[in-house]
């Protein structure tokens, strides 16, 4: 990238160009929205049922912690975030 940005290893070659994009300023966020969705929708095509799955099971572990607000910690919220990272 134009201005030093380190592109992360994990991040697909499909992502990069909007986020280059994002990055040096070179196009409206609208633009950049845009060209993201569609690479997001050619993967989602790529990669069949398994993210939508995915999403739909982690919904379901935000909806059960946020069921309860009252007993809801900040720690449930780490813990969610943890076992996210380590299924994505």
């Amino acid at each position: 990238m134009t201005d030093g940005d380190i592109v992360h290893s994990r991040l697909r070659r499909l992502y990069q160009k909007p986020y280059g994009w994002l990055c040096e300023g070179t196009a409206t966020s609208d633009e950049c929205a845009r060209v993201a969705l569609e690479k997001l929708k050619q993967d989602i095509k790529a990669k069949g049922d398994l993210p939508v799955a995915l999403f739909q099971a982690m919904a379901a572990s935000v909806a059960q912690v946020i069921s309860n607000p009252e007993e809801a910690r900040e720690g449930d919220f780490a813990k969610l975030s943890m076992e996210f990272d380590a299924n994505c």
